[in-house]
């Protein structure tokens, strides 16, 4: 056999930003890499990774993940830093020794760990993100390298660490599996509604936040400009998410609160005087969040 038809193993290791894999035994929560052997046995073996998807694990940060990136200087003015913090996720194809079929490999590989972190973002809040895929080619010559920069990670003053919890791997692989299935160029309102919800990850400005989410909300539920937007999404979406006529209201009034703050800010006019003494920018942002996160789980 030829050696350009010979298979090599490409493997894509996304980065991870500052994370933690917690096991809740009782009232409290331990690292898992801190568990006794026994317990971290239940789990899996965090060392190859825990099967989370098609060709994906969530696994530990190895020296050989430092080998490998160590050829790629990480100065001051590097366009887009990254960082080898404690995981990472893992995705790898056997495939022929063409440039063609590992391009389509690696193509695949990082629509899937972005696919990972969109469903680690809706499957709870704090910070997450995997801003650059470190490649790793291994033939029979040796191994090769490459980094594929995404995106800068924000000023951690508005990172909350994420947890994940072992007993949410279940629901988070069928939220993987979920929009991996989903055909996003037939269904482009959910396409952009995902894309700002995601893309408020990168906002310092919780004005900026507001704005992807409410835009979100549109693509999700508006249709037309008969009726007033602020309405529409704020009986749409209690009808979709409230459980009572209590938890309606409320998804009526917040919506209803964080359109009319909107409008206010993409006019440039004071929207601070609209939110009053008993509500903070901050904490309606939380709630918008969390609200068009639970809309996105509906949808998808």
């Amino acid at each position: 056999m030829s050696d350009s038809l010979k298979n090599v193993n490409l493997t894509g290791i996304g980065l991870l930003s500052s994370f933690h894999l917690m096991h809740y035994v009782g009232s409290g929560g331990v690292e898992v890499r801190a568990l006794p052997e026994k317990e971290k046995e239940k789990i899996g073996d965090l060392q190859k990774g825990i099967p989370i998807g098609n060709n994906l694990k969530l696994r530990l940060s190895s020296q050989q993940d430092a080998n490998d990136l160590s050829v790629f200087p990480n100065t001051v003015d590097s366009a887009i830093p990254y960082c080898l913090n404690r995981y990472v996720i893992e995705c790898s194809f056997d495939v022929t020794d063409d440039s063609e079929s590992q391009g389509r490999a690696l193509k695949e590989i990082v629509r899937r760990i972005n696919n990972t972190i969109a469903a680690l973002r809706l499957l709870k809040k704090g910070y997450i993100d995997s801003n650059c895929i470190l490649s790793v080619t291994t033939k029979e010559t040796g191994r090769q390298s490459g980094l594929r920069a995404e995106r800068v990670i924000p000023s951690k003053s508005l990172i909350e660490p994420y947890y994940l919890r072992t007993d949410e791997l279940i629901q988070l692989r069928d939220l993987i599996e979920r929009i991996s299935n989903i055909d996003f160029e037939t269904r482009k309102r959910l396409k952009i509604a995902l894309r700002r919800f995601e893309n408020s990850y990168y906002n310092t400005l919780y004005e900026d936040k507001l704005i992807d989410y409410m835009i979100a909300f549109e693509a999700l539920f508006v249709r037309g400009n008969k009726e007033s937007k602020r309405d529409k999404i704020s009986a749409a979406c209690a009808k979709l998410l409230g459980e009572s006529q209590v938890d309606r209201q409320e998804i009526r009034d917040t919506l209803e609160c964080a359109y009319s703050i909107r409008n206010l800010i993409v006019h440039g006019e004071d929207f601070e005087k609209k939110l009053g003494k008993d509500v903070f920018l901050a904490e309606l942002v939380v709630e918008v969040e969390e609200i068009l996160r639970k809309s996105l789980k509906k949808f998808i």
